[in-house]
């Protein structure tokens, strides 16, 4: 089976998720240096409450695929 995907139609995929990631990586540095600036207490805080949000998206992502699977198997 010979799929006839372009460059352009991946890149129409790809191309979102990678603006997102940029953002998300400019987001954490903007919080850094910001918190940085007010203490090590506010700083660690930044870190910690960026850890909880990671951990909530993993977990949310993993439920997706659950229910992605569940369905199909239906």
């Amino acid at each position: 089976m010979k799929l006839d995907i372009s460059y352009r139609e991946i890149w129409r995929v790809a191309y979102p998720i990678i603006l997102g990631s940029v953002a998300q990586n400019i987001l954490n540095i903007t919080d850094t240096a910001f918190l940085g600036r007010v203490g090590e207490i506010a700083l660690g805080g930044g870190v910690l409450g960026g850890c909880f949000t990671m951990y909530c998206s993993c977990w949310a992502g993993g439920w997706s695929w659950v229910g992605k699977s569940l369905w199909q198997g239906v």
